[in-house]
């Protein structure tokens, strides 16, 4: 809860005449159900990171190597290739907050 005057000069006389009287009153008066426009700003905010550095620094060495990676069908089935390799590994993110909610994706 914020308290302010309602005269730009008022700040003086707020704190002089302030009382736990006024604190009740004010809060009653703001927990009574009444009606109210709400408006939030929309926002968009996406985010980007490279973890191959981090990745890699955590013992997955062999993935970013060309001649230590395998991803052939004896080892992961993924790949016929034996030259495939993981060049990078990213992740991204987005949040947005518009009228109809809120999304996010990872």
């Amino acid at each position: 809860m914020h308290f302010a005057p309602k005269e730009v000069d008022g700040l003086a006389d707020l704190e002089t005449n302030f009382s736990s009287r006024d604190v009740t009153a004010w809060t009653f008066s703001v927990t009574q159900e009444s009606e109210a426009d709400a408006y939030f700003p929309r926002i968009k905010r996406t985010s980007q990171f490279d973890l191959t550095h981090a990745l890699d620094s955590l013992g997955m060495t062999t993935a970013f190597a060309t001649y230590t990676a395998d991803y052939t069908a004896d080892s992961s089935g993924m790949t016929d290739d034996r030259n495939s390799i993981l060049p990078s590994v990213k992740h991204q993110s987005f949040a947005g907050i518009n009228d109809s909610g809120t999304k996010r994706l990872s």
